[in-house]
């Protein structure tokens, strides 16, 4: 946390003065009050179940559990891969156009409208190659595995293997996916 308030106030130009939490149990704790407290911030909470400074994140949390739920029944993968299911469907929601705005969010905060071809079926089969340097003597060029979700530049996808707690990471893949 103190990481991430430096770098509020470094990129913002102000200091942070004031908190203001709803009683869920993340917040309700002394070490975090006397941490804020030693930054001089003032701590407050809201009154319990009410939403009104955080109803936004309330939302859009739920859209992104209804729709990792739905990925994952979907696609059939395991139930531990649950987190990359929320980052996948985040990932697609950026890439949708807003209500309020009318734009794509990407387009609002890259100045340019983003590339959706390559957008894929949360879950679908791939044949990925594996790089020279993590392949092992006598291990195959490619491996079949699990498209899992997309890197932070967009040029890399994320893929799981199955049996496994394998993440793998690869700019290179042939999807099998079926079209229709």
């Amino acid at each position: 946390f103190i990481n991430w308030l430096k770098f509020i106030e470094r990129t913002q130009k102000q200091k942070v003065i004031r908190s203001i939490t709803n009683n869920d149990t993340e917040f309700t704790n002394n070490k975090f009050e006397t941490m804020l407290l030693k930054a001089g911030i003032k701590f407050e909470h809201n009154d319990p179940y009410r939403l009104q400074n955080n109803s936004y994140i309330k939302c859009r949390g739920q859209t992104l559990d209804a729709m990792a739920r739905d990925i994952m029944s979907d696609s059939g993968i395991s139930e531990q891969l649950w987190d990359e299911a929320i980052m996948c469907a985040n990932h697609v929601l950026s890439n949708v156009i807003s209500l309020t705005t009318g734009e794509l969010p990407f387009t609002h905060w890259h100045r340019r409208r983003p590339n959706l071809s390559y957008l894929h079926t949360f879950g679908t089969p791939a044949w990925v190659n594996i790089p020279m340097e993590v392949r092992q003597k006598g291990q195959y060029r490619t491996k079949k595995l699990y498209f899992v979700g997309y890197g932070a530049n967009h040029r890399l996808f994320k893929f799981w293997e199955q049996g496994t707690t394998n993440i793998y990471w690869s700019a290179n893949a042939e999807f099998l996916e079926h079209d229709g």
